[in-house]
């Protein structure tokens, strides 16, 4: 059964960061110094959009977090609308077929880039959308994806620029992102 939050009050445009028990999950941990290992967008009727080393850029369904037995925690955006929303889950589901970026995923444990404060989301530039599209990109990693599709609306929760800086570790404490509650699958004997 679901614990935590019930996949039904998931929200377009929801963030998910989650970890398995599995040694690659555990060795991200370890490297970028987070409880998490991975990220990915709710994309609504029990999708989800996600990056993974062997798929690239795909949508999942929300079983995945089952199979895989993963634990995740639900952020939701402070301010996105529902415009907005629609908007980063456009972003991702155009950028689907992109392969992963191997390289980028590596180098952002080493040097993660620090969450925005909020004198810098009321800068100038922050608002502006950004001019970021999936079918012209580079190929992209978890958190590369999430930080992207929020900056393709102009509501940036990285330094703008710098998603292919981030990790789930920097990512979710970001303060226009707020915790909403865990959600994960536990069986029944």
């Amino acid at each position: 059964m679901w614990c935590g939050i019930d996949p039904s009050q998931l929200q377009l445009g929801d963030v998910l960061f989650s970890r398995e028990s599995t040694a690659q999950s555990t060795a991200i941990q370890v490297a970028s110094l987070s409880p998490f290992s991975h990220a990915f967008i709710y994309a609504g009727a029990n999708k989800i959009i996600q990056a993974t080393g062997g798929s690239g850029v795909s949508e999942d369904s929300l079983s995945y977090i089952r199979t895989h037995g993963a634990f995740c925690e639900v952020y939701r955006h402070k301010a996105i609308s529902r415009f907005h929303a629609a908007a980063i889950v456009r972003y991702c589901r155009e950028a689907i077929g992109q392969p992963y970026n191997f390289h980028r995923a590596a180098l952002s444990v080493l040097g993660p880039d620090v969450p925005m404060n909020h004198a810098e989301l009321r800068a100038p530039h922050a608002g502006r959308r950004a001019r970021t599209f999936p079918m012209r990109y580079r190929p992209m990693y978890c958190s590369q994806l999430v930080a992207l599709a929020f900056e393709s609306v102009g509501m940036p929760i990285v330094h703008p620029g710098q998603a292919s800086r981030s990790n789930p570790g920097t990512m979710r404490f970001v303060h226009t992102l707020r915790y909403i509650d865990d959600l994960y699958w536990v069986e029944l004997s």
